[in-house]
């Protein structure tokens, strides 16, 4: 949620799960129709990689190249930056907002 919240403050549009191992049934996925793009955008561990990158497929399987996943370097991970929260508050919002640009 915290995530979330990071996120929404700066402006951009999110939606929340659970937790990375939750997807949304596949009749919740029409919520994405309506979207250009969407960007799936877990934890920086290996859980959130795997599951963002499944979860994109899952949407790409019923919306054809509409999503895609995202994570934080790995450089970051090293330091313990692990989410969109985490780049915030140890780099800021400049650096969360630069980083953003590159993907969307």
């Amino acid at each position: 949620y915290k995530d979330y919240r990071v996120l929404k403050s700066q402006g951009k549009n999110v939606i929340y799960l659970q937790n990375e191992g939750m997807f949304p049934l596949k009749q919740r996925l029409t919520i994405v129709r309506s979207w250009k793009e969407v960007i799936i955008f877990f934890d920086n561990d290996a859980q959130g990689i795997y599951s963002s990158k499944a979860l994109s497929g899952l949407i790409n399987a019923e919306y054809l190249g509409k999503s895609k996943p995202l994570w934080l370097p790995e450089t970051l991970y090293n330091e313990g930056i692990t989410d969109p929260s985490d780049l915030y508050a140890k780099r800021g919002q400049n650096e969360l907002l630069n980083f953003l640009k590159i993907f969307t």
